[in-house]
């Protein structure tokens, strides 16, 4: 018997894909964001939506960078009201797993305030 080792084949030789969308850098609670993000995120979901009808449903969405502006708790609570109702949006449509990584300097911010590895609930 033997075994393939390729990344595309499965035992029953079908390829295998793995489908992922990486946002980086919100900077939530930077001055105009309230004003800007209204504008767009409408079109967003739409293109997120047209993404997911042309290369299948996604496996991962990651939010990575400054997902803050300044690391203040009060906009890791915007940041986890955000990803809290956006997730129940996104899971509408076909995604497995949706992602927050603080950067190292908000990890430590929060870990200064004592909040840290609490920080945003939909952290991995």
């Amino acid at each position: 018997m033997s075994y393939s080792t390729e990344l595309n084949q499965t035992s029953d030789h079908r390829e295998v894909i793995f489908r992922w969308l990486h946002l980086t850098d919100l900077h939530l609670g930077m001055d105009g964001l309230e004003n800007l993000w209204p504008n767009v995120e409408e079109i967003f979901f739409n293109d997120l939506e047209y993404l997911c009808e042309q290369v299948g449903p996604l496996d991962l969405v990651m939010f990575t960078g400054d997902i803050t502006q300044g690391g203040s708790e009060s906009e890791f609570q915007q940041v986890d009201k955000l990803l809290t109702s956006k997730h129940s949006a996104i899971s509408q449509r076909p995604l497995a797993t949706l992602s927050a990584k603080p950067t190292l300097r908000e990890r430590e911010q929060l870990s200064a305030k004592g909040l840290w590895p609490l920080g945003i609930a939909h952290a991995t």
